[in-house]
């Protein structure tokens, strides 16, 4: 999970390491870059888009917040790591802006799926069904109208209308 200290695509990259390290995942001194004053910046890049392309069809690597990170970097980055991996490591990208990747491309050429608020958020019927199977009934449709726009169909924040409804 990146936060809003993590702008840049090192931060990433440090956290990546990090989460593979805990993970018992091994990594090469590559990664982290020679300690040379006159290296190759980008072979730290290069490692760990080798080391994640590598990685098996049962690993997830789930990247939260990524729209922290506003590196011009990112996006050749993730183009990499999406374009380039065979049938392993799945990718699940997390942001609250526009996701730095070719999101056509990456459907028609990984078969990505691209999920938004709006597939995950109830409109009047399910908030209606939902507070239903709660023994929540009796509700007018305005009411629901007013329940569905102010929680604007999030499923946590119906749950917490049920409940004090039902007190």
């Amino acid at each position: 999970t990146l936060d809003d200290r993590d702008t840049d695509l090192r931060s990433l990259l440090f956290r990546l390491r990090t989460a593979l390290g805990a993970a018992g995942v091994e990594l090469s001194e590559e990664m982290v870059g020679p300690r040379v004053a006159f290296h190759d910046q980008a072979a730290p890049i290069d490692a760990m888009v080798r080391l994640l392309a590598g990685l098996s069809s049962n690993d997830v690597l789930f990247i939260d917040n990524l729209s922290e990170c506003r590196d011009p970097d990112l996006r050749p980055f993730l183009n990499r790591l999406v374009f380039g991996r065979k049938d392993g490591l799945r990718l699940a990208l997390s942001s609250t802006g526009e996701t730095p990747l070719d999101v056509a491309r990456a459907k028609l050429e990984v078969g990505a799926l691209e999920i938004r608020a709006r597939h995950l958020s109830l409109d009047r019927d399910g908030v209606s069904a939902l507070l239903e199977r709660a023994g929540v009934k009796s509700l007018e449709h305005g009411e629901l109208d007013r329940i569905t726009s102010r929680t604007e169909g999030w499923p946590a924040e119906a749950r917490l209308v049920q409940a004090r409804l039902a007190s």
